[in-house]
């Protein structure tokens, strides 16, 4: 069996390239929850309100999501054998005749082309999925939506403590043309714990976007085409 490839470097972004600490994101308890761009993904100290942290979308690599950088230029060197994977990777985004209810998103270890490469076994072998993870590694969220009538955008990602919100919406395709799209979110290195991933529709008010109508599929849809939330853990 394929097993995952773990890369173990750090990977730390942070705004304004500001390095942030575990006491500056804590500083005053007083203090209202600070809201900061990049990727300081410690935890709060015991007692104080968590940070909230966004992750810039255009951190992310993704297949045809705005606003994310293109999955297939993630490793140039090897840009062939890439859009291949990628490729199979879409054809395990066919909803079945049957309609069976999507697989749950995931997280792997790595960023960049090693996050993608663990992403595409774990499409290719659900077998190959894991939720355990430790806080030495750098993790990647992985979300998909599965092939629709319907274009999916990514709205927001960011942690509040020990919960990762993904916030989406769906616009419908000019025509006859389905599509499917996925997309990979570093998280970087995280604290011990157990930690939940929420899908969830944007709360966006436009009826119209790019001249095309925002159209969420229903409740019973969703479970067909879009990754599921859930849980995974980190530990020392």
């Amino acid at each position: 069996m394929n097993k995952l490839v773990c890369n173990r470097r750090a990977w730390l972004v942070t705004a304004f390239g500001a390095v942030l600490t575990k006491s500056s994101l804590a500083s005053e308890s007083e203090a209202p929850s600070p809201k900061c761009e990049g990727l300081p993904l410690e935890e709060a100290p015991n007692g104080r309100e968590a940070a909230t942290v966004i992750i810039p979308l255009k951190s992310a690599w993704a297949y045809k999501v705005p606003g994310t950088k293109d999955i297939r230029q993630v490793d140039k060197s090897q840009r062939a054998e890439t859009e291949k994977k990628v490729e199979e990777i879409r054809d395990k985004l066919v909803v079945t005749p049957r309609r069976l209810k999507a697989r749950p998103a995931f997280v792997v270890p790595g960023v960049d082309s090693t996050a993608f490469e663990n992403a595409y076994l774990s499409f290719l072998k659900p077998q190959n999925v894991v939720d355990k993870f430790t806080t030495a590694t750098a993790l990647t969220l992985v979300v998909f939506s599965k092939r629709s009538s319907r274009y999916f955008y990514l709205d927001e990602v960011k942690r509040i403590g020990s919960k990762i919100h993904v916030s989406y919406h769906y616009i419908s395709h000019p025509g006859l043309s389905v599509t499917e799209h996925f997309a990979l979110v570093p998280l970087g290195k995280l604290e011990a714990g157990t930690y939940q991933v929420l899908l969830a529709p944007s709360k966006k008010k436009k009826e119209f976007e790019d001249g095309r109508r925002v159209s969420h599929p229903d409740k019973e849809q969703r479970k067909v085409i879009l990754s599921e939330s859930f849980e995974f853990t980190v530990t020392p």
